[in-house]
């Protein structure tokens, strides 16, 4: 980061690696928080509930620039998750993908995922809150 201190990150991550996003950005300084541009994160827990006060600030205070895609066929993705409440205490706006039902193993590697003719990820429903 010091190396390069005008460069903004890009936060990619799948399962544990979703994990690994979110506590990062739950974690990062007041000076970094500012270097995130996005965050896009599939398939993973939803770890919101275990985080303390201070990182539930941090990652609300970016939640926009956090993109978490959700899987309601995965159970991977869905602990810590239900689906009425939307992005509610969660890290980031979760987008729950509209999936086609495959084996449990491909479900969670996102096999699952269906394309828009764009080429976009189709969700069933995406909120703010």
């Amino acid at each position: 980061m010091a190396t390069y201190p005008n460069a903004k990150v890009n936060l990619y991550g799948h399962s544990l690696g979703s994990m690994d996003v979110q506590y990062a950005i739950a974690n990062l300084s007041d000076t970094d928080i500012n270097r995130l541009e996005s965050a896009h994160i599939y398939n993973g827990p939803n770890i919101y509930g275990i985080l303390d006060d201070q990182q539930k600030a941090r990652v609300d205070s970016v939640k926009g620039l956090i993109h978490n895609y959700a899987d309601p066929k995965d159970p991977v993705s869905m602990v810590g998750r239900d689906l009425d409440k939307g992005s509610l205490d969660s890290v980031g706006m979760v987008h729950f993908v509209e999936s086609k039902d495959i084996d449990l193993g491909n479900q969670h590697m996102t096999y699952g995922y269906q394309l828009d003719s764009s080429g976009n990820i189709k969700v069933l429903q995406t909120s703010s809150t």
